[in-house]
């Protein structure tokens, strides 16, 4: 079930687990769409944003999901196109949506 906050951007996803009800929730910078921060019921960061130009660069995640953070790559469009870790691993790319 997603909550959402009265300039309708996501505030809350909540899910039913098998030990109960888990949750996160989502922040924003100030009043744009930019997402910041992503926690879980318990206040721990989650997931982490950094942008730069208008998009976002980097996200991070922090150590108690041991996963590395990771850069972000831009096609000519501007569309993400592939992820990169910090120590150039990765590239993953992304499947491009709907007619170029």
């Amino acid at each position: 079930m997603l909550d959402y906050d009265l300039r309708d951007r996501i505030r809350a996803f909540y899910e039913n687990c098998a030990n109960g009800l888990a949750y996160q929730t989502f922040g924003y910078i100030g009043e744009t769409d930019w997402l910041s921060v992503v926690r879980d019921q318990y206040g721990n960061i989650v997931q982490r944003y950094l942008y730069a130009n208008g998009r976002p660069l980097r996200m991070d995640n922090p150590s108690h999901y041991q996963k590395p953070s990771y850069y972000l790559r831009y096609n000519a469009r501007g569309d993400a196109a592939a992820s990169v870790q910090q120590n150039g691993d990765g590239g993953a790319g992304w499947t491009q949506f709907g007619a170029w």
